[in-house]
């Protein structure tokens, strides 16, 4: 297995440890507008808020890494058993912690609030992605502006998972072949060309929106595409293919189209870039602050309403509680990640360490 001298030597190679950890922190930018009930910030030319930029980048850099993971081991026993080491341990701890919270803050009684049905609703369906997740708890944060919503950044993982598993039956299906993927973007394409990506509230499973999963798709999609496009032929090819195509779509007024398109070729382009070690991230905090951003923020928002004041104690908290994540949760499941890889393979390889949370 790496030393972490290896480790920090293959993760400068890159930029995506830095790209995610913007993303997560404009994740929280933008709920802290939210949750103080001001106007959330809208990222220029994305038609976004600084929350969903952030959630594009996670997309957009997943399907990239994620891809190029799988068609690399094609295994895919061991490609969803990584990706649940990725996903759920940290998630089951953060339930728990949310759970605990909201026993400490609820205005109902301890037995009663632990007796109730949306108690173990939430810590059920946030602990497995099952039918989705659910915000709420009983008698939490009444007064703030957000009253019983404990986490309402949870609601992307469910996608996040379904596109892990389309990803590994098709590729499993088509015996690894990029031309599946291929496929799998050209249908995203000509969907969201047609129909448009966002406001398209059916549901097509629990807690599963068709305008979400095609805005989603289609930006793992086009990471995915330029991993298969590096296979295949070069690098340069994935993200000219991405640039052609939506600049085409937004001459012809699929805006949605191509402004996501543009985007996810243009994050995964500068999480190519290599950075000086100065500037590369040890650590990845980015899941964790994406997970417990919200229940913190909430805590903040019931004692001040002094945005600068609730932003300073959130961040602080947050990356504390996201430190904690990583080094007694994430960091060992990627060393369980890294031990099963070299039972079989030999050797640890890097995409263990580049894979994507999120």
């Amino acid at each position: 297995m790496e030393n972490p001298a290896e480790r920090r030597s293959i993760r400068s190679r890159n930029s995506f440890d830095l790209l995610r950890l913007i993303a997560a922190a404009a994740v929280l930018w933008s709920h802290q507008h939210a949750l103080l009930q001001l106007p959330e910030p809208m990222f220029p030319g994305l038609a976004a808020t600084f929350g969903g930029f952030g959630v594009y980048i996670f997309f957009a850099i997943s399907g990239y890494l994620n891809a190029g993971s799988l068609l690399r081991g094609r295994s895919v026993t061991t490609f969803l058993f990584n990706r649940v080491l990725r996903i759920y341990p940290a998630l089951i701890a953060c339930t728990i912690f949310m759970v605990c919270l909201g026993a400490a803050v609820t205005t109902l009684p301890l037995k009663k609030y632990l007796l109730d049905g949306s108690v173990s609703a939430f810590t059920l369906r946030n602990m497995t992605l099952i039918g989705g997740v659910t915000s709420n708890l009983p008698g939490v944060f009444e007064t703030n502006p957000y009253p019983r919503a404990m986490n309402g950044s949870l609601w992307t993982l469910p996608y996040e998972m379904d596109l892990y598993i389309v990803l590994a039956v098709v590729l499993a299906v088509w015996r690894y072949r990029t031309r599946a993927i291929y496929g799998l973007f050209a249908l995203a394409v000509v969907y969201v060309a047609v129909f448009a990506a966002g406001p398209d509230t059916r549901r097509l499973l629990p807690g599963v929106l068709v305008g979400h999963l095609a805005t989603f798709a289609t930006l793992f999609l086009a990471g995915a595409l330029i991993a298969c496009c590096e296979r295949d032929r070069s690098f340069a090819l994935g993200p000219a293919l991405c640039f052609g195509i939506g600049a085409i779509a937004l001459m012809a007024s699929g805006t949605a189209l191509g402004r996501l398109l543009c985007f996810a070729a243009l994050v995964v382009v500068c999480g190519r870039f290599a950075l000086p070690a100065w500037l590369t991230p040890k650590i990845d905090l980015s899941y964790g602050i994406y997970l417990y951003a919200f229940p913190v923020q909430q805590v903040v928002a019931s004692v001040t309403t002094d945005f600068w004041v609730a932003l300073a104690a959130s961040s602080i908290a947050t990356v504390a509680l996201a430190f904690a994540s990583n080094q007694l949760i994430e960091a060992r499941a990627l060393r369980l990640k890294a031990r099963v890889r070299k039972s079989q393979h030999g050797q640890p390889s890097s995409d263990v360490v580049l894979e994507m949370h999120s």
